[in-house]
């Protein structure tokens, strides 16, 4: 069983929606902005497809979700806009057509920047998409959904991690703009709790900031994995 193997590799699974992991496994990928924890994409793999699937990553960044495959038989393609080793394609969402044909892919997964968190932190090119406006980042959303949801294979998996955003007091629900997005051509099945930890403002000061100044942080990125059902 795979369940096996993984524990083998100290890899652990979780039993419900809260995929909590406060150390980035240094066997995947390696220090880079925005870097998920490869335990999120072992649970998805594990989750959501099987040995020799294929699956895409469109925002590989360091290839954390490559590494994972490798350990996991998973056969995952990175896309990334500006690749940081040579497994990596370089892919402009905005701009290059999907060259995959219908049904091709068991999952693909998406952990785009989240709107402009990390502003000009990856690059400086104009179709970053860390580097867009609010509506414009909300279109490149709708444009990912109709270029790559006819490659999913039917039962097959999107996966999309993203963040609220709070700016001068006002709340950026992207969240609910994600679900509402992607709810157009899919079926929401999940939606999966990932905690942040060492964020920007944790490093800038204590917890004792926050509760003093009432001040609530956003702890958590969700996950959202839809199933395509036609």
């Amino acid at each position: 069983m795979e369940i096996s193997s993984l524990k083998i590799f100290d890899i652990r699974i979780c039993e419900n929606s809260v995929w909590d992991f406060k150390i980035c496994d240094k066997r995947f990928g390696f220090r880079y902005p925005g870097r998920l924890p490869g335990q999120i994409y072992a649970n998805f793999y594990y989750y959501f497809s099987g040995k020799n699937d294929m699956i895409l990553d469109l925002f590989a960044g360091s290839g954390t979700s490559i590494d994972v495959g490798k350990l996991m038989t998973r056969n995952v393609i990175g896309y990334d806009l500006n690749p940081s080793r040579k497994d990596i394609i370089q892919f402009d969402i905005l701009k290059d057509p999907n060259r995959f044909p219908k049904n091709y892919f068991q999952a693909i997964f998406c952990d785009p920047p989240y709107y402009n968190m990390n502003y000009k932190l990856y690059s400086n090119k104009k179709t970053d998409l860390a580097n867009l406006n609010l509506n414009d980042f909300l279109k490149s959303m709708e444009l990912i959904d109709l270029k790559f949801n006819r490659s999913i294979k039917k039962n097959g998996y999107f996966a999309i991690i993203i963040s609220n955003k709070r700016k001068n007091s006002k709340l950026f629900d992207l969240e609910f703009k994600i679900n509402e997005i992607f709810s157009k051509h899919l079926t929401l099945v999940h939606k999966i709790i990932v905690p942040y930890y060492n964020t920007k403002y944790q490093k800038l000061w204590n917890k004792n900031h926050f509760i003093t100044n009432k001040f609530l942080l956003i702890g958590h990125r969700t996950l959202f994995v839809f199933q395509k059902k036609y």
